[in-house]
């Protein structure tokens, strides 16, 4: 079974409806109409990551159809192993790439042939050395940290903090990235790991754990790094910068997904232009909702320092409102409160394709806004409010009234 259509009746959240369509595959294999149910929501799961690959774009002549090795994106890379042998080109800098970069280069280990790691801008990655630091992850969340993060809207003590006590915080953040540096000292002295940003204004989830052996792989020449400005296929392999040639038998494509067009693709074309209407991915009210999309609900698209709390936080919100226990705000209100966090984002943080998904690392934060909502009490250990400051919170705590 199939969705053929979909179509809403009433313009707002109280009298929208929405009309499914579904077809069945007869024995003959062609579609045939099955049913239409209305249902009062929808609810997008499709997840962030899946279905959609983004693939960039190249002039005629410059893309993969010139080459003959192999060009495939991470979302069809099955294993390693059946690259032993060859020479690979891994295209990107975020979690996967890394990720399918050491498991390539440890694939490798009998041919010795050195993988190739080609990104256009280095990022910040979170050392696997601060975790060891930490000891046992299982209480993450501090709001300690979040206390140095500029946020939409701010208490008077932290408004003090981030305004008369802005050389502060300016020192916090300047000791951290040296700190991090120091852990990623195996990348720097690569000579090609150069983080053109502050690691503030990376922060978020563009930050990517650094995989285990992930440095001693650089350091042994076995990943090797490489920052261009532009790349294309050759018949041969790939041309970096315009004049430098490398010769590759698979090209591995670790470029994202194109989330947001796979969601607008189901909505009828009046709803499409509202989830496309950014660069940097989904704005939405309380990273579950678009205030212009009426009766449907995405679940998945609010990035925290670990998505399934915060999906599973969001799912529980969502019951809750379905279920009646509370009233979402009017749509201008919601309206407000989305282009707030959206002219946060672009001001504080980096551009990247899910900039608008992201509530890291304001995690606390957003949890607090989403039981808020729900009449649940806000994460407090302690009355104390310097115990509470410096205390961290388990993550199971997160999801519990």
């Amino acid at each position: 079974m199939r969705k053929a259509d979909l179509d809403r009746t009433g313009a707002s959240w109280a009298d929208c409806k929405w009309i499914l369509d579904l077809e069945t595959l007869g024995e003959d294999g062609a579609w045939r109409h099955h049913k239409s149910e209305e249902f009062d929501l929808v609810i997008m799961c499709l997840g962030n990551y899946s279905e959609k690959p983004h693939l960039p774009s190249f002039s005629e002549g410059k893309g993969p159809e010139v080459f003959c090795g192999e060009s495939i994106h991470s979302a069809s890379f099955k294993s390693a192993q059946n690259l032993q042998g060859r020479h690979v080109g891994v295209i990107g800098f975020g979690k996967t790439a890394l990720d399918i970069a050491v498991a390539v280069a440890a694939a490798q280990e009998e041919s010795g042939l050195p993988v190739t790691l080609i990104f256009r801008k280095a990022k910040w990655i979170i050392p696997r050395k601060a975790l060891e630091r930490r000891g046992n992850n299982s209480r993450p969340y501090l709001r300690f940290t979040e206390l140095w993060v500029a946020k939409p809207e701010r208490h008077w003590a932290e408004h003090l903090l981030h305004t008369l006590g802005f050389p502060l915080v300016w020192l916090y953040w300047a000791v951290q990235q040296r700190v991090i540096r120091g852990m990623l000292d195996g990348l720097v002295q690569s000579g090609s790991y150069r983080p053109r940003h502050s690691l503030q204004s990376a922060l978020g989830c563009p930050l990517a754990l650094e995989p285990e052996g992930f440095q001693e792989l650089v350091k042994a020449g076995r990943i090797v790094l490489k920052e261009v400005s532009d790349w294309h296929y050759t018949e041969r392999g790939l041309r970096l910068n315009g004049h430098d040639d490398l010769a590759l038998d698979t090209v591995l494509l670790c470029t994202g997904y194109d989330g947001p067009s796979k969601l607008a693709e189901i909505l009828p074309e009046n709803e499409r232009q509202f989830l496309a209407e950014h660069q940097d991915g989904l704005h939405l009210f309380r990273g579950i909702i678009h205030p212009k999309v009426p009766a449907v609900a995405f679940l998945g698209y609010n990035m925290t320092f670990s998505v399934v709390h915060s999906s599973e936080l969001g799912a529980k919100w969502l019951a809750k409102l379905a279920g009646g226990s509370f009233d979402l705000p009017s749509e201008e209100e919601m309206e407000r409160d989305r282009e707030k966090w959206r002219t946060f984002r672009e001001k504080n943080w980096i551009s990247y394709p899910e900039r608008g998904q992201c509530f890291a690392p304001l995690n606390l934060t957003y949890y607090d806004m989403l039981r808020a909502d729900m009449g649940w009490p806000k994460l407090v250990l302690s009355s104390n409010p310097l115990k509470n400051l410096i205390a961290p919170i388990a993550s199971r705590e997160v999801c519990e009234p």
